[in-house]
């Protein structure tokens, strides 16, 4: 039952926004700005809402800066999020378990069921509440060096979530989530017990909780090897993940952080060396992964310390490293410029690792170069 031919709602807000200096020139603080703002809005069909902002900007001296913010977020569902259904067919474990304690139903074998998915007109607003805190430091004793690091906790109530159909299933029977077993239904007519509908409609899942730390390191500096106006840059982002969670009504948490399928690495960076001479530009890209659990419902211990759900020796499948390189140079041709250019992706032309998914067997996932190397070449030409 596919129902939204169309849909319409109406929005009226108002904001407000502003930065003022409360401090400037003194001998312990160089300039300390307070950032403000403010914004009533009128959803219909979700109502009124106030959603705010505060933060503080220090500037100690030329060197040191601290930022911190809190923040009330609001988002209301889109025309989208409401009302672009679909309906169609989909493939997924049943993990039931059947009468007695007895193992899952069906562990090996996907089967086939109607599914619709998209729009749920019924959706609340999500509420974030954002804390940020932060450093940057410059140091006068090393020009072209920088260095930032953030801290960011974001704790979201009534997310706006749409779940894939096996995460529907993991959840209502292996998790006890049961919102999640609300939208499974089975027909036990003819004695099997099987899944014949499932709606995965986007839905509020009560909170959502992340908590990350980013940092990035930069250095840039004129060199001298070849001659001419020769420039070497060298910049490194990284994140650490804390922590990915959901809460569903009944209080049943699920920690999502270093989940393979969920691409949740618990550390990510990327590494960029940059060589530029003239009209002529150089790039190496390095991007690292520590991989994760290939399954969060594996080697699951009961209250008694013993593992109650699909016991395995490897839950965890390793990280990887791709080398990405480009190449470039321009060209002044009449009042314009061109350049020529040319990528290779994966440039060492590195395997995805096999990882075994619940249920499915080995193959690869998602995070992971599936490709292999390619190569680009192109020109870009600029009036």
């Amino acid at each position: 039952n596919v129902p939204f031919i169309r849909g319409a709602y109406d929005i009226k807000e108002l904001f407000n926004e502003t930065v003022f200096p409360l401090l400037k020139d003194q001998p312990w603080m160089k300039l300390l700005n307070f950032q403000g703002a403010v914004r009533w809005a009128d959803y219909a069909g979700s109502g009124q809402i106030w959603s705010y902002k505060a933060g503080l900007d220090a500037q100690f001296t030329d060197e040191i800066r601290l930022r911190g913010t809190y923040s009330r977020d609001v988002r209301a569902g889109n025309i989208s999020d409401r009302f672009d259904r679909t309906g169609g067919v989909a493939s997924a474990i049943d993990k039931k378990t059947a009468p007695a304690g007895g193992p899952p139903t069906n562990t090996t074998t996907a089967q086939s069921f109607t599914i619709v998915s998209g729009g749920n007109p019924n959706i609340r607003p999500e509420r974030g509440d954002t804390f940020t805190m932060g450093l940057v430091y410059r140091p006068d004793w090393l020009p072209g060096f920088d260095i930032s690091v953030d801290w960011l906790r974001v704790k979201l109530n009534d997310a706006i979530e749409a779940y894939t159909v096996q995460q529907i299933i993991d959840k209502c029977y292996l998790d006890g989530d049961t919102d999640q077993c609300t939208k499974i239904t089975r027909d036990a007519s003819s004695g099997n017990d099987i899944i014949v509908f499932v709606n995965q409609s986007k839905q509020n899942i009560n909170k959502s909780m992340y908590d990350g730390i980013d940092f990035e390191v930069g250095y840039s500096r004129s060199i001298n090897l070849f001659g001419g106006a020769e420039r070497l840059g060298v910049r490194l982002f990284g994140t650490y993940l804390r922590e990915s969670s959901t809460t569903n009504f009944a209080g049943v948490k699920t920690d999502s952080t270093g989940s393979l399928p969920a691409q949740l690495f618990t550390r990510k960076a990327n590494l960029s060396l940059t060589y530029a001479n003239g009209p002529f530009n150089w790039n190496l890209n390095g991007r690292y992964n520590n991989g994760g659990a290939n399954s969060l419902n594996w080697n699951v211990p009961n209250s008694s310390g013993t593992v109650t759900t699909w016991n395995v020796t490897d839950n965890h499948t390793g990280g990887s490293v791709y080398w990405d390189t480009r190449l470039a140079y321009r060209l002044n041709v009449g009042g314009g410029e061109l350049e020529l250019f040319g990528n290779v992706q994966n440039l060492l032309d590195r395997d995805p690792p096999l990882a075994l998914l619940q249920g499915i067997g080995t193959q690869t996932t998602g995070g992971y170069d599936q490709i292999g190397r390619r190569y680009v070449a192109g020109v870009n030409l600029k009036f």
